[in-house]
This record gives C-alpha cells, sequence and structure tokens, in this order.
C-alpha cells in the first residue's frame, strides 16, 4: 500500500495537484513486484504469470491542499495510480 502523504513528504516541491497526480502514476509505476514464493505453487489456480502481481492500494490518508485540486480528487488520483500499475506490467 502507498499512502499518500508519503509522496506528499517525499516530494515537497510539488505545488500543484497536477504535479502529484504524475508523482502518483510513477510511485504505483516504481513499486516492486512482490516475489515469486509468496504465490501456492502446490494449487495450479492460484498461480500468476510473472507479468502480474498482488495488487496494490492507494491510502488517501491526508487531502492534498493545493489551490487547483478539484472536487473529485480522489477518483483522479486513484486512476493515475492504477494507470501506473498497468503500465508496470506491461514493462517488466
Amino acid at each position: 500500500m502507498i499512502r499518500l502523504s508519503d509522496i506528499l513528504e517525499t516530494a515537497p516541491e510539488l505545488n500543484t495537484f497536477w504535479a502529484l497526480e504524475r508523482c502518483v502514476s510513477i510511485a504505483a509505476r516504481s513499486m516492486a513486484s512482490p516475489p515469486r514464493h509468496i504465490f501456492d505453487a502446490g494449487d495450479p489456480a492460484t498461480l500468476q504469470r510473472p507479468d502480474q502481481s498482488i495488487p496494490a492500494f492507494l491510502n488517501c490518508d491526508v487531502v492534498p491542499e493545493f489551490r487547483d485540486t478539484p472536487r473529485k480528487w480522489q477518483l483522479i488520483l486513484i486512476s493515475a495510480f492504477e494507470r501506473g500499475q498497468r503500465a508496470r506490467s506491461t514493462n517488466p
């Protein structure tokens, strides 16, 4: 899980909501894939291809306080996070 507060702490130079949106996507893309041993090798139904991983989540634990933060900011950031995850799964 990635917390929004962690992203904001690691990038204090962010000054717009849309810059934060890009950082969320980059953070999701750069997440490490889980090790292969966590999958159950005994049941073929639970095996995943190497390009798949356990889903990660964005925890919107703080409200981004930028002048340009839209009303539906959570939906936008979650979409950016999912977009970053898809980019990670297509580019190993």
